[in-house]
């Protein structure tokens, strides 16, 4: 516990070094055995306020309408489909970076959030979902007495 606190004040993560390793290791050799993009497509910033939560993912060529955004307590699920598998008949393909299929990323939010009136919003290939805090997790003012 104190070990959990200690990281806590000092705002580090001893294990952020291995999940950045591991994406790494993912995009440099992801087209060996298959589609490892999934678990970080589209990329994602969290960003809490003291009313709401925003999540801002980058989702380029993706169709807007195709798009399926669902809340389950307090994580945010992004489903979609990217392109297709561009047919380049006789070539052989040397290199794939750019990632087609369908994806789903999931988000843990920090709060509990009012499902009910979730908004998203996309332009120029960035999804913005604004996520206002449930009731029961607004910071609230105590007055002593």
């Amino acid at each position: 516990m104190l070990t959990k606190n200690l990281f806590r004040s000092l705002n580090w993560d001893p294990f952020r070094g291995l999940a950045e390793f591991d994406t790494e290791l993912d995009r440099m050799f992801g087209g060996l055995h298959g589609k490892s993009w999934h678990r970080t497509f589209p990329a994602l910033n969290v960003w809490l306020g003291k009313e709401d939560v925003r999540v801002v993912a980058e989702i380029p060529g993706v169709d807007p309408n195709a798009l399926d955004l669902t809340v389950e307590g307090n994580v945010l699920t992004i489903r979609g489909k990217l392109g297709t598998d561009e047919n380049h008949d006789g070539l052989t393909s040397l290199r794939r970076e750019r990632p087609y299929g369908e994806f789903t990323r999931s988000v843990e939010l920090p709060v509990l959030v009012d499902a009910e009136n979730v908004t998203a919003a996309y332009k120029h290939g960035v999804l913005t979902v604004t996520l206002p805090r449930a009731k029961e997790a607004l910071p609230r003012k105590i007055k002593v007495s």
